[in-house]
């Protein structure tokens, strides 16, 4: 796995897959939960670079998926692509997937709102959370399908 990745690959039956170095979010859900996190951070530059780095976690991640094999895939939005990754590991699976989308709160605004393809991969989840109820009135405002939104509010840090 790639840095800042966390998982027992023998144990893996629930996977929380993040675009990004690390987020406090997901291991503070990790023992609740019962999920594994994975962080695979998207390269830096320009926009070729991030298409080709995006295409690159795209077929890393679904690898993974595949090779692991879980029953679930916890999703962080944005970015996009990466539920994209998460719908076609379910598509290939030769067993029932449950895709979970953690919407943080950039999912509802441009350009994430509005990514190509956003509205009809979240349709296709079976869970949509989102962190607060401002962001869930949000989601009315854009089209999401409300009966799969739930607020799922961050767990408070313990110190």
């Amino acid at each position: 796995m790639s840095q800042g990745a966390a998982y027992d690959s023998n144990s893996a039956k629930n996977i929380h897959l993040a675009w990004t170095g690390f987020q406090r979010r997901q291991v503070s859900m990790r023992d609740i939960v019962g999920f594994d996190c994975w962080f695979f951070p998207v390269p830096k530059g320009g926009r070729i670079s991030k298409l080709l780095g995006y295409g690159g976690l795209f077929f890393k991640s679904l690898s993974e998926l595949r090779r692991v094999s879980p029953d679930q895939v916890w999703v962080q939005l944005p970015q996009v692509p990466a539920l994209w990754a998460a719908l076609a590991y379910r598509a290939l699976a030769t067993k029932s997937v449950k895709i979970i989308a953690d919407c943080h709160n950039a999912q509802l605004r441009k350009p994430w709102s509005h990514f190509p393809l956003a509205l009809w991969s979240l349709r296709r989840a079976d869970a949509i959370l989102v962190h607060n109820e401002a962001m869930l009135a949000k989601a009315k405002t854009i089209n999401w399908p409300m009966g799969k939104v739930l607020v799922l509010e961050d767990v408070p840090a313990m110190g």
